[in-house]
């Protein structure tokens, strides 16, 4: 994994939730 900076782990967070949501749904 490339190193991932602080100011992009709630972009992840929300692309990551959003996935989840949308598999579930």
């Amino acid at each position: 994994m490339t190193s991932i900076k602080p100011t992009e782990l709630p972009l992840l967070n929300t692309i990551i939730l959003l996935a989840s949501g949308a598999t579930v749904t």
